[in-house]
């Protein structure tokens, strides 16, 4: 086969009637592919798709780190309501639980409206005031708090940390800072 032979074969295509001439006509729509922009548009939206799906999907918080949190948050509670109520609270940690109280004339009157159930941070934490490991074995029903808020909006310092297979949870109070939550977990 020579070279024009060749050349009209490349070029020619006998389809029943049709004559098609694959060099200047092109083919119809419906036997053509895709369009390189019409491939890119699709991969935009499904980039687009695939990203807001991540950013919906909200992390897992492991249990513990979310039982720190709450304890943190309703110690800082605490805090606001002695300056507005101008009443001293104090805290009982040794049941692994808050015992929230508050001082009257009489003793101390258990707070009411304050979260109190047991919480897995409180049962695993170390608690220290001031560097001194707190003992939390609770032997008798009697009310003695490590933890103080007082109206002026002062609290002593102190640090409970729970150990995790991962790293450390950690709640800490410094006088005259927030109380914060900090986790050197993997």
């Amino acid at each position: 086969m020579d070279a024009a032979a060749a050349k009209v074969l490349i070029k020619i295509l006998v389809t029943g009637n049709k004559v098609k001439n694959w060099l200047h006509d092109k083919a119809p729509r419906s036997e053509a592919g895709f369009s390189l922009i019409e491939l890119m548009v699709v991969m935009v939206i499904i980039g687009l798709m695939t990203s807001a799906a991540v950013i919906l999907v909200p992390e897992q918080t492991p249990p513990l780190m979310e039982s720190a949190r709450k304890a943190a948050t309703t110690m800082t509670a605490l805090q606001r309501q002695s300056v507005m109520t101008g009443r001293v609270y104090a805290i009982d940690l040794r049941a692994g639980a808050l015992d929230v109280r508050y001082q009257t004339q009489m003793g101390w009157a258990k707070a009411s409206g304050v979260i109190t159930e047991n919480s897995i941070f409180l049962e695993a934490a170390e608690i220290s005031l001031g560097g001194v490991r707190v003992t939390k074995a609770k032997t008798s029903n009697d009310f003695l708090p490590q933890l103080w808020f007082l109206p002026t909006g002062e609290f002593q310092s102190f640090q409970m940390v729970a150990e995790t297979d991962s790293g450390q949870i950690s709640l800490d109070a410094i006088a005259g800072q927030s109380i914060r939550v900090t986790s050197d977990a993997q």
